[in-house]
């Protein structure tokens, strides 16, 4: 009896381990064939119905024709397949389930076939007709709006970056979308748009990091936490530019950055490691006595595709003695993603990261020179360890409604250099339902509020609460031209406090000029609440103390924005054998007003705190291309930013310019970035002021910089790559900001493995 027992036992345990692979055996199927209509003119003999003599004449002949190449693929998944030359395609051992089929072609509009009903040992036949396209701007979808739409229907600035082409070339960190971005830098991971923010110190970015339509910021200081990023599960970054407080509430009054995750993995494990040396200064004392300074890191990745889930974790350690071991850093990261695909339009996203951050001691020296010729020993380090777990459900409720639900929860620790410590939380909630009835018209609403919670030793428990509201409304007017306008009303408390109120309008107009060509106007406004640092900080930190100033007022920005976009993706043939295609090229002008913006200020002797600074005003163009040269082989980048600001609005660059250039030839790669950055615009004497408290007299000193950077790679095999990365190849010493030093020259070598 007990033998039986067993044997059943072992025939049940056998036949669920097996359940997965039978219903993939005998899973659905899907084919079909994929045509496209052409009009072919050609001469034809006709008689003429007077004198019954034949005349050559020019008739339109419509031909159906196959289309090569077109990938088909089952949303939400990693089934995919192309079309082969004669348009059919087929795919099978599909997940039983309801589906959305995506037809997608360079030169053609996707399209999408909604609700497919996939059976097991079920064949179903779609046929598709496709469109040409000449604009590549129909194809680009963007989120800036809290949903995905044409780049061609946006009515701001927008510059946008797919991951997937910067992982072929070997570049895995978020410098690489600097590089390919107009009017971008990051100023010690701190994102800043077009110059705006000038030298703020401790103060919070007035950029919003959106991931997946959900608003990140730590709490205490309302950073922007771009270490949060993996980018092996990062699909597309979008940055738009000019306040976006409309949609996006406080925190967005300079603009949005918005990352968009991957879903649909390949399955697979990863290991990356690099190992770079960093160049000395031109100091033979400095070299004898701590040899070169250097910087190195691993990561491990596993990405799991379960037909409807997904899953992708990673863990990454990296050292890095930084320049003159000033900046020295030791940083562990563990992440995990997971999503699932209920049905069509129905999915559930989580995600999770532990980030430790450990770093000396940035302590002040006295000039420019010691900074850079002298070694400067360190001893003491500030820790910083950030949790985050968020998730997102978004729901479809009818062909014309969808509805979005998330909620997050962070939390910091911070001991810094002098063993003060001090914890700050996050918690939010978000709700958005979004109508598109079709023909260009959509209503969006939603509610959103969060809470910031800072607990310290030092200067006391404090929080702030928001909740927000926000709609916007999408329709076309005459001849295609697009009209979007919104508003947001945001209440908070500080403290347990009265409520205040602010409200953000916002409006645009996108107009098409014929096919590839697009003028967009548009008027955005934003804010900022101060963060809870700013406000109550109260600490003495290398001779000089910064004293709380619970009284700050809220930032403000109003910009007026109008731009001009034409994209063509056909092949566009020059003189000789030179040949252009995927040609972008984007400008525009904006005019911004800034009022009480939070700057570090001098209130007494050795005293400082944060104050709101004088209003200003400033105007400024981007202009940016984009092409490609033979097949694709050869592509350029360039972009070029001018901002004049008021005297007032002090710490700004006025130019800033990029050249960038890659060369694919299967299996090696080879890209060169050249940016130019011109000397801060300085006329505040608080700033000097402040380091001169700090016994570092000529620390605000500024200068024009030119940076040069150089990537070769190969992909060894399918699973194998490699790449030496060298930057700041014309000098070896720059300052990225006021008394901050950028990284020395540096060279590194990456080794990529998956299997």
């Amino acid at each position: 009896m007990s033998h039986t027992f067993v044997l059943i036992v072992l025939y049940v345990l056998v036949f669920v381990l097996n359940a997965p692979l039978q219903a993939q055996s005998r899973g659905g199927m899907l084919q079909g064939k994929i045509t496209e209509t052409r009009y072919i003119k050609k001469k034809i003999n006709l008689p003429d119905t007077s004198t019954g003599l034949l005349l050559e004449k020019l008739a339109t002949i419509r031909k159906t024709l196959p289309v090569k190449g077109v990938e088909v693929r089952l949303a939400g998944t990693m089934h995919r397949t192309r079309t082969d030359s004669s348009g059919y395609y087929y795919m099978e051992n599909l997940p039983r389930g309801l589906f959305d089929i995506i037809y997608s072609a360079k030169g053609f509009k996707s399209d999408v076939f909604h609700n497919v009903f996939i059976k097991n040992d079920t064949i179903s036949e779609i046929d598709i007709l496709m469109y040409r396209i000449l604009s590549a701007a129909e194809e680009s979808s963007v989120w800036v709006n809290r949903y995905q739409a044409p780049l061609r229907f946006i009515a701001n600035s927008i510059s946008s970056v797919s991951i997937d082409d910067l992982h072929r070339k070997g570049m895995h960190t978020y410098e690489a979308i600097e590089k390919r971005m107009t009017s971008l830098q990051f100023l010690k991971q701190k994102p800043i748009l077009r110059s705006w923010d000038g030298y703020t110190g401790y103060s919070a970015s007035n950029v919003m990091l959106m991931i997946d339509n959900q608003a990140f910021q730590t709490p205490v200081r309302n950073k922007v936490p771009v270490s949060f990023l993996d980018y092996n599960s990062v699909q597309q970054v979008d940055v738009v530019y000019g306040p976006q407080s409309a949609l996006l509430g406080s925190g967005a009054s300079d603009g949005a950055i918005h990352v968009t995750s991957k879903h649909g993995f390949e399955t697979k494990t990863q290991i990356s490691a690099y190992g770079g040396l960093y160049s000395s200064p031109p100091n033979r004392q400095w070299e004898s006595q701590d040899g070169l300074a250097y910087s190195k890191g691993m990561k491990f990745s596993r990405a799991q595709n379960l037909e409807k889930a997904n899953l992708y974790g990673s863990f990454e350690y990296i050292e890095d003695d930084g320049y003159l071991k000033v900046n020295a850093k030791d940083d562990w990261k563990l992440y995990a993603f997971a999503d699932y695909q209920f049905s069509a339009g129905n999915k559930l996203s989580v995600w999770g990261m532990i980030d430790q951050t450990e770093e000396a001691l940035f302590s002040g020296w006295k000039s420019y020179a010691e900074a850079t010729e002298q070694p400067i020993e360190q001893t003491q380090h500030s820790t910083e360890r950030l949790w985050n777990m968020a998730s997102k459900l978004n729901v479809k409720l009818s062909k014309v409604t969808a509805m979005e639900f998330g909620a997050g929860y962070m939390k910091t620790t911070t001991t810094d250099f002098y063993d003060r410590s001090f914890e700050g939380d996050r918690q939010s909630f978000q709700t958005q339902l979004l109508f598109d009835f079709g023909y260009g018209y959509h209503l969006l609403g939603g509610i959103e509020a969060y809470r910031h919670g800072l607990s310290s030793d030092d200067f006391g428990d404090h929080e702030d609460m928001v909740a927000g509201f926000y709609i916007q409304n999408e329709n076309p007017l005459v001849s295609n031209v697009r009209v979007t306008y919104g508003a947001r009303f945001d209440m908070y408390s500080l403290d347990n406090a009265k409520l205040y109120a602010e409200f953000n309008p916002q409006f645009g107009i996108v107009a098409p000029v014929g096919t590839l060509s697009t003028f967009h106007w548009s008027y955005n406004s934003g804010f900022r609440l101060p963060s809870l640092w700013e406000r109550y900080a109260d600490i003495t930190d290398q001779g000089f103390q910064i004293v709380p100033n619970a009284d700050l007022d809220n930032e403000y920005t109003s910009s007026f924005q109008v731009g001009y976009n034409f994209n063509y993706i056909r092949p566009i043939q020059l003189a000789g054998v030179v040949e252009l295609s995927n040609l972008n090229l984007d400008l525009s002008l904006y005019y911004t007003a800034l009022s009480n913006r939070v700057e570090l200020k001098s209130v007494s002797q050795n005293q400082f705190s944060y104050q709101n600074g004088p209003d200003g005003k400033l105007w400024g163009t981007e202009i940016s291309m984009r092409f490609s040269m033979r097949d694709e082989a050869l592509s350029f980048f360039m972009a070029y930013h001018f901002s004049n600001p008021e005297k007032q609005l002090t710490y700004r660059r006025k130019h800033q310019a990029t050249v960038s250039a890659t060369y694919t030839n299967h299996p090696y790669w080879m890209a060169i970035t050249y940016r130019y950055l011109s000397a801060y615009n300085r006329t505040s004497n608080d700033v000097t002021l402040f380091y001169a408290q700090n016994q570092s007299l000529d620390a605000d000193i500024t200068l024009a910089t030119q940076l040069l950077d150089v990537s070769i790679g190969a992909n060894l095999s399918k699973n194998i790559s490699t790449a030496i990365h060298a930057g700041n190849l014309f000098n070896n010493r720059w300052l990225q900001e006021p008394a901050v030093l950028g990284e020395f020259r540096k060279v590194a070598l990456e080794v990529d493995v998956a299997f």
